[in-house]
């Protein structure tokens, strides 16, 4: 057995649930070896920058470690802009490539370039460290949530592999998921919150679907009646529901945009409520701002910090807070009224014109 056959099985033994790959000189050995495992999928892409593309967009919608693997050197550097996206987005992605040696013409420094793009960098060293590197990669991918570059020099990926094969994998060291309970000071500013409020609208974001919170979110919105959007991340998530504004921000239907003017309360449920959400600010007016991530830290767009904080899981949270403001006997209509479902569907009908009227004075040729 090779080192390259070694590592592709233990690879496959981490069970991502697919793999994205275009091969080149440095990963042929690899890539042939991981198609042997068919409980692996595979997909193909045509340029490395898209590759990587796809496994970033697998692991964040199934929120599992992807794995991708590319060719070195210029194939490597073919992937900045897509790795930089990865890296910033906390995307778990395991990348592996190959190092050529110092003589080789497509030789540069990868370890370096992972600095550059901010991405951790794994690099085998030798036949008898090889399944160890690819259970650091997947443990750093999966428990710290990072993209990371696993680099098997050629020649070491085309050596004996040393022993028979055993391997542990990364989810043995990885503790349970647990779900951040919110503490009940900010449970208790939030319900306070919520009894001033009239019109509140929830914003879920990604943290919002990777808990798994839509039922709770949506149990938790008729209780209150707040209206319902998102950021643009998890687009769509509450489109069946006749109190969904759609995609909160920078892209936002014209009539979301002029009811979330009105809202004077926003829960941000897993979103860190960004400029691209709240534009400065300037999308809710004269809105309080409630909070709710597992971030210990987060500042949102609005230049200002949030009315209150909760540190929790999102689904522990809401469903703690859909407790709570049945305790207190606190819900209502609010926002959700006729005349408010009236305006959603009339804009949904409408549509957001893919023209607009030009002043008088200007033609076309002056746009």
């Amino acid at each position: 057995m090779k080192v390259y056959e070694a590592m592709a099985r233990a690879v496959a033994d981490e069970k991502p649930g697919a793999a994205f790959t275009l091969i080149g000189n440095a990963n042929l050995d690899f890539v042939a070896a991981l198609t042997e495992f068919e409980k692996v999928p595979q997909f193909k892409g045509r340029i490395e920058g898209a590759v990587v593309t796809m496994a970033e967009g697998y692991a964040r919608t199934s929120g599992e470690v992807a794995v991708a693997s590319i060719t070195a050197g210029p194939g490597l550097a073919n992937a900045t802009n897509a790795l930089c996206c990865a890296v910033r987005n906390k995307v778990p992605l395991v990348l592996v490539t190959g190092q050529p040696d110092r003589t080789h013409r497509q030789y540069f420094n990868q370890e370096a370039f992972a600095d550059f793009v901010g991405a951790e960098y794994v690099e085998a060293v030798g036949a008898d460290v090889a399944l160890e590197a690819v259970r650091t990669a997947f443990y750093v991918a999966r428990a710290e949530s990072r993209t990371v570059i696993l680099d098997i020099p050629r020649s070491v990926a085309a050596a004996d592999f040393p022993w028979g094969y055993e391997y542990r994998p990364s989810t043995a060291d990885v503790m349970p998921e647990r779900r951040v309970p919110p503490e009940q000071a900010s449970i208790k500013a939030t319900l306070d919150l919520i009894a001033a409020s009239t019109n509140p609208v929830i914003i879920a974001g990604r943290g919002a679907h990777q808990s798994g919170a839509r039922s709770a979110i949506l149990e938790f919105g008729a209780e209150i009646g707040a209206l319902l959007g998102t950021s643009l991340l998890v687009k769509n998530w509450f489109a069946d529901d006749p109190h969904d504004l759609g995609v909160c921000g920078l892209f936002s239907a014209r009539h979301s945009i002029e009811i979330l003017s009105e809202a004077d309360l926003v829960l941000g449920i897993g979103a860190s409520l960004n400029d691209f959400t709240v534009v400065g600010g300037y999308l809710l007016p004269e809105a309080k701002i409630v909070q709710i991530d597992v971030a210990l830290q987060l500042r949102n767009g609005t230049g200002n910090p949030p009315d209150c904080y909760v540190n929790g899981d999102a689904k522990a949270t809401v469903e703690a807070l859909t407790t709570a403001v049945r305790a207190a006997s606190v819900g209502g209509v609010r926002f959700r009224t006729a005349e408010v479902r009236d305006r959603i569907a009339q804009g949904k009908a409408a549509g957001d014109p893919a023209t607009f009227e030009l002043e008088p004075d200007r033609g076309t040729d002056d746009v």
